[in-house]
């Protein structure tokens, strides 16, 4: 794929001084290339960088880099502003299913990246509603329960109109591709490719 990057974004995990070093890095780097960088604005102030600094919900670039793990990579997702950027994911977490790279590749991955030499890979948001209001999208997976602890439920699973089954539960767990790794796996729910068109219902 050719793109043409002119502007790049970097968020990280704010806990960690190896991914605050990282990102500092980074962003000299990318002011090498002759690029523009903004820094989300709780970054920038940890690691001393003068620009652009606004919140990710205002980040508008056309590439994003995210140094963390799955949780940092998942708030980003559901903090940015739509259309959404391309992200570039390095993995400073424990697991890090949903990181591209590692810390030590982030540079030869991010000259790819600018020479137009990746593959886009796209993911599934969950739309969810409650009385007709919508709540924030989910990357990962929506669970519906009661609003009492342990107590037993029973849920009807429709599809595009048609009646699918039923169960009785304490809860249930609608997750995506990318959500069937977490939760619904500690369930005993299956995992999903991630090239799938599918979500797992897992009670």
């Amino acid at each position: 794929m050719t793109a043409k990057f002119k502007s790049i974004g970097i968020i990280s995990r704010l806990d960690l001084q190896e991914a605050l070093e990282l990102s500092r890095r980074i962003a000299d780097y990318i002011k090498e290339k002759g690029l523009e960088v903004l820094v989300q604005a709780e970054l920038a102030e940890k690691i001393g960088f003068k620009g652009k600094t606004p919140p990710i919900e205002e980040l508008n670039v056309d590439l994003v880099i995210v140094v963390g793990g799955d949780g940092t990579i998942l708030r980003t997702c559901l903090s940015l502003p739509k259309p959404e950027p391309p992200l570039l994911t390095v993995n400073m977490g424990e697991r890090g299913f949903l990181a591209e790279v590692k810390p030590k590749e982030v540079f030869q991955a991010l000259d790819k990246c600018l020479k137009g030499e990746f593959i886009l890979e796209k993911h599934t948001k969950l739309a969810a509603y409650i009385n007709d209001k919508q709540i924030p999208d989910a990357l990962n997976e929506v669970f519906i329960t009661t609003g009492t602890p342990v107590k037993l439920m029973y849920a009807r699973i429709w599809k595009d109109g048609n009646y699918v089954g039923e169960c009785q539960a304490d809860g249930v767990i609608v997750a995506s591709q990318v959500g069937s790794t977490g939760y619904s796996l500690s369930a005993g729910g299956p995992v999903l490719d991630n090239e799938m068109e599918a979500f797992v219902v897992t009670p």
